[in-house]
């Protein structure tokens, strides 16, 4: 693993680009992150990492929380779009692949006409717009990280990722040391009031590229009530994940990356 970028930008954020595998490889895979209390690179996103890897694509990991723009509203999400959009072409070779999860899917999706030459967009979890049910959950969890109640939040947020009806686990809980409760309230607080905000419906208007969208059949946040694919277009793949919830490659990873395997290799 080498540290592609790593630089000081505004709030004390981090700008983090973490690269995998061998400069020789040919495919380049980007992968953006999602909300989290705390950014650990390639963590997130391990089995999809292994999977790149195996298949000796070079991946680009990116904290997406310090591209996230001051202000509010749809033209907060804009500029911080058009600011990654910028990144990527300044700094990476010519991607293959943008992926995400949670918030990084629908950050994937938004940067579909700012880089229209990326063929292909794989969306993990990723909601399309901010439906009432989501933007009420969503809400849930920014009234507690407001009051510092990272704790409280953590709690909410594993109920939420579980599949609906189910228990969480262990794998849908994030753990944090106590000396980085703050900045990761900070930075939690940052990334959802920020997806509050955003809709990719009108970015994938004209997008020529293919688009899959894999969400847990039981997921309670990104759900088909809040796709921004279009079902009509021949570009556009949605597969529902049996068993899951928000976190489909814990809580069904060998189905996910078979469908993403099939699809990369078949177009299926």
């Amino acid at each position: 693993m080498n540290l592609l970028k790593h630089t000081e930008i505004g709030d004390g954020m981090r700008e983090c680009c973490y690269e995998y595998g061998n400069a020789d490889w040919s495919g380049h895979i980007l992968i953006l992150g999602a909300v989290s209390p705390v950014w650990h690179g390639g963590d997130f996103c391990q089995f999809l990492l292994d999977f790149f890897l195996q298949e000796k694509q070079r991946v680009f990991v990116l904290d997406t929380i310090p591209f996230i723009e001051h202000g509010n509203g749809a033209d907060q999400g804009e500029a911080s779009i058009r600011k990654l959009a910028r990144f990527i072409r300044d700094n990476l070779p010519k991607i293959d692949l943008i992926s995400g999860y949670a918030l990084g899917g629908t950050m994937a999706l938004k940067l579909a006409n700012h880089l229209p030459a990326i063929p292909k967009i794989l969306c993990l979890s990723g909601p399309g717009f901010i439906d009432a049910a989501l933007r009420g959950k969503l809400q849930a969890l920014i009234d507690l990280l407001a009051e510092g109640d990272l704790e409280g939040c953590l709690t909410r947020l594993s109920a939420f990722v579980a599949a609906e009806g189910k228990i969480p686990g262990l794998q849908h809980r994030d753990r944090i040391a106590q000396n980085d409760v703050e900045p990761g309230c900070r930075r939690m607080l940052k990334g959802f009031r920020f997806l509050l905000t955003l809709d990719a419906r009108q970015n994938l208007a004209t997008y020529q590229g293919e688009i899959l969208c894999l969400l847990g059949q039981h997921s309670q946040l990104a759900t088909t009530a809040n796709l921004a694919i279009a079902a009509s277009s021949k570009h556009h793949k949605l597969v529902q994940v049996p068993d899951a919830g928000m976190r489909i490659l814990l809580d069904n990873r060998e189905f996910t990356v078979s469908i993403i395997n099939d699809w990369l290799k078949n177009g299926e």
